[in-house]
């Protein structure tokens, strides 16, 4: 009976620990889900919701730190001159437990392409998950358009 003790609270224990998991992954599903719902409508302001307090922010060469309403302005600078037509999901990654990238393509109404990439932070304080930097580069074929 004794050493079934240990077995037998383990086996009590595993789901515990598994819904936790669980639990995180779906948080993580869904800020992507509504970062990419963002993208296709060119809603800077629910993207921004997904900002942390200070996001940096770097669209075509220029590169700053904003708080997050600076950074929801000039995301929706960025929308209203190159309006939306597709966000494509092209590579996810995680470099450590607590931080995730993702790489993706955004194709404008004008077909003109820009690679978007994003890192998502858990935060301290509340262990929400947050966007802490954005990038958002002009396909070099769109370079040459005006």
């Amino acid at each position: 009976m004794r050493r079934s003790f240990p077995f037998f609270l383990f086996l009590i224990s595993f789901p515990l620990f598994s819904f936790g998991t669980k639990d995180s992954s779906l948080t993580q599903i869904n800020i992507q889900k509504q970062i990419k719902d963002a993208f296709i409508r060119g809603n800077a302001q629910q993207l921004s919701l997904c900002f942390n307090e200070v996001v940096d922010v770097k669209i075509n060469g220029i590169d700053a730190t904003y708080s997050r309403y600076q950074a929801e302005l000039i995301v929706s600078d960025f929308f209203d001159k190159n309006p939306p037509k597709t966000f494509q999901i092209e590579q996810e990654g995680n470099t450590s437990e607590c931080v995730t990238y993702t790489i993706a393509t955004y194709t404008t109404s004008a077909n003109c392409l820009f690679r978007v990439y994003y890192v998502i932070k858990r935060t301290k304080k509340t262990e929400k998950l947050q966007i802490y930097e954005l990038s958002i580069t002009k396909n070099k074929q769109c370079q040459l358009r005006k």
